[in-house]
């Protein structure tokens, strides 16, 4: 008997997992990819199973789409009828041919049973961002909140700290980490000596320096200078401009 009920094409599936993102943070970057995993393939997932066809010797095909091509499928898949031996969350490569334009994507993907009833999976958001913060310029000097000298009695004011901020920047967004650097060499970047991430999109990023790395310098001209990092691991080749101190400590 020959079964005559029409084909369906149903919407709504799960949309698809983007394996490699970053968990969002509230910065708008939606499933940020890091800049790490985009020399490579990109690993998705379809999260449960479809309704197969229960019809023998037939296939589920799965193609998924990028950026609403539905032309030029990004990857096509065959899948036994009933989806005997087929795991679920079911993994899924995408060559990273298809990965490397900066801004935001959409994937979406499609299934076709052996009967012909369609499924189409809700869209999936991912973001590519190779910018590095502050658009790769410099910053502002160092906030050091009318500090020029750097002497004892200032530190144990501050619970044995040198407060310190990096100032509001272009393009700055939560997760976002400034790393801090002292040198008595004007125009050399030095030693490390404080790290911090910024929490909203506007705030100064504070960077209060430990009073043993300071006293880690000896008296005399003192260079702070910071470099940004965001999310995605996009670091400046720029550094910011070099504040000026004069570090007075007990000898």
């Amino acid at each position: 008997m020959v079964n005559s009920r029409a084909a369906v094409t149903e919407a709504g599936a799960p949309p698809l997992s983007i394996v490699d993102a970053l968990p969002n943070n509230g910065d708008g970057l939606e499933n940020l990819l890091p800049v790490a995993a985009l020399g490579g393939n990109l690993n998705v997932a379809v999260p449960a199973a479809w309704p197969s066809s229960p019809i023998p010797g037939r296939f589920d095909r799965l193609s998924v789409y990028l950026d609403n091509d539905l032309l030029s499928p990004v990857f096509i898949g065959s899948y036994p009828a009933g989806l005997i031996g087929v795991e679920f969350p079911l993994s899924i490569t995408l060559l990273s041919e298809h990965f490397r334009r900066e801004g935001q994507h959409v994937l979406t993907y499609e299934v076709i049973d052996g009967a012909g009833n369609v499924r189409n999976g809700d869209p999936s958001i991912f973001t590519v961002d190779t910018t590095a913060p502050n658009c790769n310029q410099s910053g502002y000097p160092l906030e050091t909140f009318g500090v020029t000298v750097v002497d004892e009695a200032l530190l144990l004011a501050h619970a044995n700290s040198l407060p310190t901020a990096v100032p509001p920047y272009t393009e700055q967004r939560p997760g976002d980490t400034a790393v801090l650097y002292f040198s008595t060499v004007q125009g050399v970047r030095g030693l490390q000596v404080a790290t911090a991430q910024a929490s909203d999109f506007s705030s100064p990023i504070n960077l209060p320096v430990p009073g043993d790395h300071v006293r880690a310098f000896a008296n005399g001209p003192l260079y702070a200078t910071y470099m940004l990092e965001d999310r995605a691991g996009n670091v400046a080749t720029v550094g910011s401009i070099e504040k000026a101190l004069i570090l007075a400590l007990v000898p």
